[in-house]
């Protein structure tokens, strides 16, 4: 049984992802479906791993992930219409990089790169992202 104050949270929270159950009554299939009802599929998003903007609606649904249609790496939903400033990017691709986000990039980082610079987030992105691996020495910044 879940609280009230659990309910009301839920009713109040207009990004959740809500389990549905598939298929009408009776359920044959025992097993809950993730609707996305609550999301603007028209919005544009970044793709973190080739910096390209494009609609959510383009993205391709594949095995609960999301493909990009210009470098073709999958992602979750919550990653893709999450809101992030440039230190919350810095946080995150450091602590995605132990799951492979460098392989996904690395094929191309000279252009990634150069799309960060192109944004004009690369010096800030930079700094933060040296600072969260323990480099200090904002001088030797990147042209990595």
């Amino acid at each position: 049984m879940v609280s009230w104050k659990t309910q009301q949270k839920a009713i109040e929270d207009k990004e959740q992802t809500q389990l549905t159950k598939k298929g009408c009554i009776p359920n044959p299939n025992k097993y809950a479906e993730k609707t996305y009802s609550t999301f603007d599929f028209s919005k544009q998003v970044l793709c973190p791993f080739c910096l390209e903007y494009n609609a959510l609606f383009s993205f391709i649904k594949k095995r609960g992930f999301f493909e990009c249609p210009v470098c073709h790496n999958d992602m979750m939903l919550k990653t893709l219409v999450k809101e992030m400033n440039i230190a919350d990017f810095a946080r995150w691709v450091y602590e995605y990089r132990l799951s492979g986000f460098w392989d996904k990039v690395y094929p191309n980082f000279e252009s990634w790169n150069n799309k960060l610079w192109k944004l004009g987030i690369a010096k800030e992105f930079w700094e933060n992202y040296k600072r969260l691996k323990g480099d200090n020495n904002p001088e030797e910044l990147s042209d990595e």
